[in-house]
């Protein structure tokens, strides 16, 4: 299920982290771009590559303008048709674990001419119902099962280019419309078109119906990582877990060792603390917990890890987990793959081909409504609902180290925290505040 490429977030956004000088905790928003369209460059050959739909009495071009005092290079759809399949638009395919956490759509664009009659349109669609955004000359509408629901009329965009944004909120289950930052309006899933024929994002002419022109600049979907609200259980650099503010609990077994150290990769100088397990007798193991409530794992939650792997076995060892009384919620790391268990125990890969060894990344889960999403280095790579994972009845904690007596493997952790998640409210969602871009290409 893997589809990102998982080079390195920027080498500053790392060193940040690993410093503490960036909270995992802060208000900073940070925003994982999946697909984007930059520029005059031709979607269908831009990396990732968006897929074009294109029928008769349509066209697409690159081209270049000035207004005022800004030159704009941008990508052109233009619908001069209104027959049966008269529309020419762009698709890019998602996966469930991108649409799962918060989300949003962007697109910078000029309408040089439009009917009445909507045409141009960016839309996402969820696997269930399409968020869509109509654009005329003067007026931008979603689209429920039947008719149009206006957002904004009596705007004037053909003058200039102007960004046009939907935002949406997994655990309010509603979107907001932006215009050049400002909120416009709020739709909530009932007031959305059914529509089931899979997960992607599309932009163009996208109707038989009308007909229009509109210079596209810019396009993008995103993935949001949600402001947390306060860290419950936080491990932090070279310091003794079991000494730092959050009482970190040790179960230790023979033949293996636990240090503070310090090394330089390719990202920058990190301080860690190591967990080391180099026997695969019974006990052998040795794995940190902090004891939590049944209120701080009710949800929405987020455990982190900035974490790089030394050697692993091939049988399971390094791992990182949260009980909540019913589930554990786990991903166990090797050099070149994550794993999870499933509902009956069974250890599966969530992501491979990956090298874990080489430099640090950052793992995280985030819960919410019953399921989870796994990311690593800020890209969703697998979601599971609470039947999909390992029943346990264990108290509610936050575990990470060595936690099987089978395997060995060692281990260097950054930092470690887990954060309740804020209801996040429609105003934090369109807050006007520029997010921190951790940008991901996908192969």
């Amino acid at each position: 299920m893997m589809r990102c490429n998982l080079n390195r977030t920027t080498q500053w956004m790392t060193m940040l982290i690993a410093a503490g000088m960036l909270s995992l905790a802060g208000a900073v928003r940070a925003d994982t771009v999946i697909v984007d369209h930059n520029d005059d460059n031709d979607p269908a050959t831009e990396s990732p590559a968006w897929t074009l739909t294109q029928g008769p009495n349509t066209s697409v071009a690159a081209g270049s303008e000035i207004i005022g005092l800004n030159t704009h290079n941008y990508w052109t759809i233009d619908d001069n048709g209104n027959g049966s399949g008269h529309s020419a638009i762009y698709d890019y395919q998602l996966t469930e674990a991108e649409l799962s956490l918060g989300w949003r759509v962007s697109a910078d664009l000029r309408v040089v001419s439009a009917e009445s009659s909507r045409t141009h349109v960016i839309q996402v669609d969820d696997g269930t119902h399409r968020w869509s955004a109509w654009i005329t000359d003067d007026q931008i509408d979603a689209q429920p099962n039947t008719g149009f629901t206006n957002i904004e009329s009596g705007l004037d965009l053909t003058a200039d280019y102007n960004r046009v944004e939907i935002v949406y909120n997994a655990w309010s289950d509603k979107a907001v419309y932006l215009l050049n930052g400002s909120e416009i309006g709020t739709v909530l899933r009932s007031n959305t078109r059914d529509q089931t024929s899979g997960e992607q994002v599309r932009f163009g002419a996208g109707s038989s119906g009308g007909q229009g022109q509109v210079n596209w600049t810019n396009v993008e979907f995103a993935v949001i990582t949600p402001d947390l609200n306060r860290n419950l259980a936080e491990h932090l650099a070279d310091n003794n877990p079991t000494t730092e503010p959050t009482g970190w609990g040790l179960n230790q077994g023979s033949n293996t060792s636990v240090s503070g150290g310090s090394e330089t990769t390719g990202s920058g100088n990190y301080d860690f603390w190591t967990t080391d397990d180099n026997g695969t007798g019974s006990g052998n193991f040795a794995i940190y917990d902090k004891a939590l409530t049944p209120d701080d794992v009710a949800g929405p939650w987020r455990a982190s890890a900035l974490v790089r792997v030394v050697d692993s076995s091939n049988s399971p060892d390094l791992v990182f987990h949260v009980d909540d009384g019913t589930d554990r919620w786990q991903m166990w790391l090797f050099e070149d793959e994550i794993q999870t268990r499933d509902g009956v125990g069974t250890f599966v890969t969530i992501a491979s081909g990956l090298d874990l060894t080489t430099d640090y990344n950052l793992i995280e889960m985030v819960f919410g409504e019953g399921h989870v999403t796994f990311l690593l280095n800020g890209a969703p790579i697998d979601y599971r609902a609470r039947g999909d994972m390992e029943n346990r009845s264990d108290a509610p904690q936050v575990r990470f180290g060595t936690g099987s007596s089978g395997g060995t493997g060692q281990a260097n952790w950054a930092s470690v925290q887990f954060a309740v998640i804020p209801e996040p409210a429609t105003a934090v969602l369109a807050m006007a505040v520029a997010p921190l871009m951790m940008r991901r290409r996908r192969r």
